[in-house]
């Protein structure tokens, strides 16, 4: 007895069976046509997944090769701004080739930071995103990320303070991404909050996990839109372009370093993002 391997509309093989003992019934048949139809089912299931890896190897590749190709032009874009700087005369024409070389860096450096992002998501698509552990202290690691955003903050009237209560003790991690996870939450926050509000970056521990939160009194995101905050591509209204990826990215580096990320808001009074990262053993903290 021969039935057919049946998947999504067309025929991918057959399945025989044989016996010496007696003739097959029609429930025999039915067994045979229901486990045919399984059988293939997971066939197919396993040549869509293998044709999908595939898939997502050859973009990264592609990504990569596109992305190797393009930071030399890029490098010259970003250096060709700055030698017209350089050269500006000090008068109506000279500030307004600073102006256009700005917004030349400032464009090349929005490509790169794309370039970057649609990598990253290549490599955690593709299962072979990784992190580089070393010790960092965790009071500099926070103090650094959020240096980086006083002059921004000030600019613009907006508060931006830290609350850092964590022991004397190293953390194991790849500080360049968590900076970049920083880098990532601070930056919405300045971007959705006005002039003169305030930020506040906490640190402390919660259980075995050193904890960080990014607060502000932004505009918030609404309910509908909170369980989508981390899926790719997804991007508020009025996030004035960008690419949807960063905090897609965010929650893969944390979840890399086998912690956890989460967001809390309300529409109209500000947003708080928190994410844990494991102490190491031995840590002291300060209820110690």
């Amino acid at each position: 007895m021969y039935v057919p391997l049946n998947a999504r509309g067309r025929t991918i093989g057959a399945i025989g069976f044989a016996t010496a003992r007696q003739a097959f019934t029609e429930a025999d048949l039915r067994v045979a046509c229901e486990l045919g139809s399984r059988a293939a089912l997971a066939v197919d299931n396993a040549r869509l997944y293998r044709e999908a890896r595939d898939a997502i190897r050859a973009r990264e590749e592609l990504l990569a090769v596109v992305s190797h190709d393009l930071r030399s032009p890029l490098g010259a874009i970003m250096m060709s701004g700055s030698g017209l700087r350089r050269v500006a005369p000090s008068d109506e024409l000279g500030r307004l080739v600073h102006r256009q070389a700005d917004a030349i860096e400032h464009a090349a450096e929005r490509m790169d930071y794309m370039l970057r992002a649609l990598l990253d998501t290549a490599r955690i698509e593709a299962g072979s995103f990784s992190i580089v552990r070393r010790s960092y202290g965790a009071r500099a690691l926070v103090q650094d990320a959020v240096d980086l955003f006083q002059p921004l903050a000030a600019e613009r009237g907006i508060r931006l303070e830290t609350d850092i209560q964590l022991g004397d003790f190293d953390l194991s991690c790849d500080r360049e991404r968590i900076l970049q996870v920083f880098s990532n939450l601070v930056g919405n926050a300045l971007k959705f909050t006005a002039d003169g509000g305030a930020i506040k970056v906490r640190a402390d521990v919660e259980g075995r996990d050193a904890r960080f939160a990014v607060t502000d009194t932004g505009s918030g995101i609404s309910d509908e839109h909170l369980p989508h905050v981390f899926d790719r591509y997804w991007r508020s209204i009025g996030s004035n372009g960008g690419t949807g990826l960063g905090l897609y990215i965010a929650k893969a580096i944390i979840e890399a370093h086998d912690g956890c990320i989460c967001v809390e808001s309300e529409q109209g009074t500000g947003t708080s993002f928190v994410f844990t990262l494991p102490l190491p053993t031995g840590a002291h903290t300060p209820s110690d």
